[in-house]
Order: structure tokens, then sequence, then C-alpha cells
């Protein structure tokens, strides 16, 4: 049941109904999550939507900590060709 808690917490905060729109549940199904505290309105703008437009306006956090990830793993691999190198420049003298 995780996964449905999953959902209905990504409704909530993203304040959409379903992955299109509200019709994807039958009409005595639409769970709570798919309305407003306040209001008790049913959100109409469906879930796939609302997750793009968050996501576009994260692209430039994501990229960052992405770019951020791939500098680190290149600083580690030219770390460990040094260190590489010096050990068995070391070894060279046994």
């Amino acid at each position: 049941m995780a996964s449905l808690r999953f959902v209905e917490l990504l409704q909530l905060h993203l304040e959409c109904c379903g992955g299109y729109d509200k019709n994807d549940y039958h009409l005595d199904d639409i769970p709570q999550s798919c309305s407003s505290d306040r209001t008790n309105n049913v959100f109409i703008h469906g879930c796939g939507e609302n997750i793009r437009r968050y996501l576009e306006q994260k692209a430039g956090a994501i990229g960052g900590v992405a770019l951020g990830l791939v500098l680190v793993q290149i600083l580690c691999l030219i770390f460990t060709g040094c260190l590489f190198c010096i050990l068995r420049e070391d070894s060279k003298d046994y």
C-alpha cells in the first residue's frame, strides 16, 4: 500500500487528480486526496501535467546537481589515477 500512499501524497502536494484528470477515477471512487481540505473542491488537472510543470521549474537545480556529481566523479578518477601512479612508482623500489 506504499504506492497508494505515494499517489495520495503526490495528488495533495501537486493539487492534481489522476494521471490525465479526475475522470481516471470512477465518479464514486475519487479519493479524498483529489480535493482541497479548505474548499473540498476536486482538483481538475491531472498529475501528469503537473509533474511535467514541476520538473520544468526544477530543471536548473536538477541539472546543477547532476553536473556537480559528474565533476566529483571526474575528480575522483583523476585522484585515483594519480594515486595509482604513485603506488606503482613506490612498488618499483622494492
